[in-house]
């Protein structure tokens, strides 16, 4: 009789137990739904705005060197640095920065002018196309 009892203790229990997980189940789908379509909009325009992109830079070899310490080989790091002045939503930082921008590029790549890098940005823009390479 003890055994029988237990049983159906633990027949309960599980019993319980899936019912709670099928609600859990239910309010998760429940609130999918209501984010989808109250709120989908929202996160569909935050989605286009973010183009964050994570890249996976491969690490310097390093020198090679011979049996008598002659270096045969070496690496050099390079980077290009690519620009989409066409984006939606920059607006206002477009046309409060881009001269400050141009500025530090002179510096940093002086090979150009800062009116040359105006103009490039400025017809990017326009064309609403990438910049490939600056500098």
């Amino acid at each position: 009789m003890d055994t029988i009892h237990i049983k159906k203790n633990i027949l309960l229990r599980v019993r319980l137990v899936m019912i709670l997980i099928f609600i859990f189940s239910l309010l998760v789908i429940w609130k999918i739904l209501y984010i989808q379509t109250t709120k989908g909009e929202k996160y569909r325009k935050m989605g286009r705005a973010n183009n964050m992109r994570y890249m996976t830079l491969k690490a310097t070899r390093g020198n090679i060197y011979s049996d008598d310490g002659n270096i045969l080989a070496t690496s050099i790091p390079s980077y290009e640095l690519a620009i989409d002045p066409s984006l939606d939503g920059i607006e206002e930082a477009f046309q409060k920065k881009l001269d400050t921008f141009c500025i530090l590029l002179s510096r940093t790549f002086p090979k150009k002018k800062f009116e040359n890098y105006r103009k490039n940005i400025m017809d990017a823009r326009k064309e609403k196309k990438t910049l490939p390479q600056i500098g």
